[in-house]
């Protein structure tokens, strides 16, 4: 800081130079730093393959369809309604967090925290696919405890309480395997984790698991890089449908599929199936 003739303070000048108004040079040179470090980047971004679903309709919401069950004593005193069609009292699948489709190809490990949202008597995602290793945290956002834990207890998830606002950490064991996670306190929540050593990391919201972003029109996305896979849906816990072999291209920015991936069809008697 100076001061002038009549005793006021004043600020030095910048030199403006080739960056423009009040930048100084030193300020530039960081900022030309930055964009050459950004560039590699973009370089080596993967791609993002994009397709479409079919089949779809054929899979059929799991906790209404166990609901449905005489056997479970869960019964309703709602009488059906004269004016809705039988077809849309059909309770498929909520394909966004229900089905989850993977890249199948080389073997690779877990890496950071797959997060799991518990809310509303659910979970997001319900089916998630994840390589060896893989920590997950599930996060409690209801206002009430959950008591989640692994049937059978071959996975060493046992039963313990996950207060409101809090999360609990579960690693599966080594070795490729299902595991159905259910809770003590909300028994419409059921929850699958399917531990497959050949699932492509896809690179989402959630990028510690394997599972693409899946869309309520049928459509999915993965972003992946330079190589074959075989594209799979998992729906409870299991693949469904049909593989599809794709092979990712160097240098796009995106990719269309020109064939669907098949998840699901009709059996033989008429039924919904996998």
């Amino acid at each position: 800081m100076t001061y002038d003739d009549a005793g006021r303070r004043s600020r030095p000048a910048r030199d403006a130079g080739c960056f423009g108004k009040g930048r100084s040079v030193a300020g530039g040179a960081a900022l030309g730093a930055l964009v050459v470090i950004a560039a590699p980047l973009v370089a080596h971004a993967d791609t993002l393959v994009k397709g479409r679903l079919k089949g779809v309709e054929a899979l059929l919401n799991p906790v209404a369809t166990e609901a449905a069950d005489p056997n479970n004593h869960r019964f309703t005193f709602r009488e059906p309604s004269a004016t809705v069609s039988q077809q849309a009292k059909i309770l498929t699948a909520f394909l966004p967090k229900e089905l989850c489709v993977v890249a199948l190809g080389p073997e690779s490990k877990g890496q950071g925290t797959a997060r799991v949202v518990v809310s509303g008597g659910r979970t997001t995602p319900v089916t998630i696919v994840v390589n060896e290793g893989q920590t997950l945290q599930f996060e409690n956002h209801d206002p009430f405890v959950h008591r989640l834990y692994d049937v059978g207890g071959k996975g060493g998830f046992a039963v313990a309480e996950t207060a409101p606002k809090a999360s609990r950490s579960w690693t599966p064991p080594a070795g490729a395997a299902t595991y159905e996670l259910r809770d003590e306190r909300a028994p419409s929540l059921r929850t699958w984790v399917v531990v497959e050593p050949k699932a492509t990391r896809a690179v989402t919201p959630n990028a510690a698991h394997a599972c693409g972003v899946v869309t309520r029109r049928g459509e999915f996305t993965l972003s992946l890089p330079e190589g074959k896979f075989d594209l799979r849906g998992y729906f409870k816990g299991a693949p469904v449908g049909e593989p599809l072999p794709v092979e990712v291209k160097a240098g796009k920015d995106k990719q269309d599929l020109p064939d669907p991936l098949v998840v699901g069809k009709a059996d033989s008697d008429g039924k919904k199936g996998g």
